[in-house]
C-alpha cells in the first residue's frame, strides 16, 4: 500500500486547495454576516456584505494582506484567523515546491552534461580499443577469428550502452 505524503501534493493540487479553501471561507462569511458572525462593511454592522465582498475578503485573508477596509466580527475572526493560518501553510508549501522543482530541473540538467561527457569518453575508448583489437588481428593470424568477434561484440556493447544512456533507460533501471 502506498503512503501519500504531503511533499506529493504538486502545484496544481496547492492551488486547488488554495482556490477551495478562499471559496469555502467566502461562503462561510457570506452565510455568517446576516447573524453578525461573517464580516462587518461598516462600524454599526448595518450593512450586510455581498457575496462578492466576502470573497474579496477571503481573498485578502488567505493572502495574508488585509487592507482593513474589512473586519471579522463574532465567530468570523476565528474564520479570519484559520483562513491566515491555512493560507500561509499553502503559500509556503507552493514556494517550496515551485523551489523542488526548480532545482530539480537544475540538478537534471548537471547530470546529463556529465553524462553526456561520460559518454563521449566511453565512445573514445571504445574506438581505442576497437583499433588495438584490430591491430593484435593483423598481428596474430591464429586469433583473427576470435578477435574479429571480440571487435563485433564491444561495437556492439558500446551502440547499446549509447542508445540506452541517451535515452535514459539505464539511469532509469539502475534507480
Amino acid at each position: 500500500m502506498k503512503r501519500h505524503a504531503i511533499a506529493d501534493i504538486g502545484l496544481r493540487g496547492i492551488s486547488w486547495a488554495f482556490s477551495l479553501l478562499a471559496l469555502i471561507c467566502a461562503l462561510l462569511f457570506y452565510f455568517l454576516s446576516p447573524y453578525g458572525h461573517g464580516i462587518s462593511i461598516d462600524a454599526d454592522s448595518s450593512v450586510t456584505p455581498s457575496l462578492i465582498d466576502c470573497a474579496y475578503f477571503s481573498i485578502v485573508t488567505i493572502s495574508s494582506l488585509g487592507y482593513g477596509d474589512l473586519h471579522p466580527v463574532g465567530w468570523g475572526r476565528i474564520i479570519a484567523s484559520c483562513e491566515v493560518l491555512l493560507g500561509l501553510v499553502l503559500i509556503a508549501l507552493l514556494v517550496s515546491r515551485l523551489a523542488s522543482q526548480r532545482q530539480a530541473l537544475q540538478i537534471q540538467a548537471l547530470h546529463a552534461s556529465e553524462q553526456e561527457r561520460r559518454l563521449r569518453d566511453f565512445q573514445v575508448r571504445a574506438a581505442d580499443w576497437r583499433i588495438t583489437i584490430r591491430s593484435w588481428a593483423a598481428t596474430d593470424a591464429s586469433h583473427t577469428r576470435d578477435l574479429a568477434h571480440i571487435t563485433t561484440l564491444s561495437f556492439a556493447t558500446r551502440n547499446w550502452v549509447v542508445f540506452n544512456s541517451r535515452n535514459s533507460l539505464l539511469v532509469r533501471n539502475a534507480i
